[in-house]
């Protein structure tokens, strides 16, 4: 990819995050070869993959870094999201209940939760995870949206 492209505008503006994109994981894919060991490398790869959808090499970067740094709950929550985006959301709920183990604070994982819980109709888990992330986070806008729509569906007509 050209990065040296010109555009006007929001097109400019993407153009030169898809370059930023690719650059970033031009040098992490190189840092994970020099050194397969480095978690937060794998991490930033895993995330990075994952945005340009390419999500089972994301998952596979998150694994690693799980196995290198059992301790994360950061890296569980972003494992998670990777599975649930493939809707593998039984095996998403896992990770992120691992990451509440380590972290029961983190409101984005609550909020994760709640939307995987959802997914699956199991709604009463749903809304307590979004009701932890409201309270963790001060109201954590999505999880008070999607709380709002479980308790008022829209009627059907």
């Amino acid at each position: 990819m050209n990065c040296e492209k010109r555009g006007n505008g929001h097109d400019r503006c993407a153009y030169a995050l898809r370059c930023r994109l690719e650059l970033g994981i031009q040098h992490l894919n190189t840092a994970v070869k020099l050194d397969p060991g480095l978690a937060e490398a794998r991490v930033r790869l895993g995330i990075a993959l994952a945005t340009r959808g390419q999500l089972q090499e994301a998952e596979q970067h998150l694994s690693a870094a799980v196995k290198l740094n059992p301790d994360s709950a950061v890296i569980y929550n972003n494992l998670g999201l990777v599975i649930a985006e493939q809707s593998r959301f039984s095996e998403a709920i896992a990770l992120y209940q691992k990451s509440l183990s380590l972290d029961d604070n983190a409101s984005s994982t609550h909020y994760n939760a709640g939307l995987a819980y959802e997914e699956l109709g199991q709604l009463q888990e749903a809304k307590s995870h979004y009701e932890a992330a409201i309270h963790l986070a001060n109201g954590h806008l999505n999880a008070h949206a999607r709380l709002q729509a479980m308790l008022n569906p829209p009627s059907r007509r």
